[in-house]
C-alpha cells in the first residue's frame, strides 16, 4: 500500500492528504506488529507461514517479540516488534 501511495506521478491534494493520513497509520501497524503479524519467518520452512499459539513477550534485552509456534512444521519461530522511541532528555 505505500509503494502504490509513492507511485502516484502527479497527486492530486486529496491525495497528498491521504497519503499523509495513511502513510503514518500503515507503518505505525508494522512497526507494532498489528499488520501481518500472524505471518512470521519460519527458517525451517524458509518462507512466511501462519503462527499459532503466538503471544507478545519481551527478550532479555527489553526489545518486545511475538513468539509463536509454526503451523506447518510445529517450530518455535519468533519477531521483533520496533522499538519505541527513547524519551528526549531534558538539558
Amino acid at each position: 500500500m505505500l509503494k502504490e501511495l509513492d507511485d502516484i506521478e502527479n497527486p492530486t491534494i486529496r491525495e497528498r492528504i491521504e497519503r499523509g493520513i495513511v502513510k503514518p497509520i500503515i507503518k505505525a501497524k508494522k512497526m507494532f506488529g498489528m499488520g501481518l503479524s500472524e505471518m512470521i519467518y519460519c527458517v525451517k520452512c524458509k518462507s512466511h507461514t501462519e503462527t499459532k499459539d503466538m503471544n507478545q513477550t519481551v527478550s532479555k534485552n527489553n526489545r518486545p517479540m511475538l513468539k509463536g509456534i509454526c503451523v506447518q512444521c510445529g517450530s518455535k519461530k519468533c519477531r521483533f516488534l520496533g522499538i519505541e522511541q527513547k524519551k528526549k532528555k531534558k538539558p
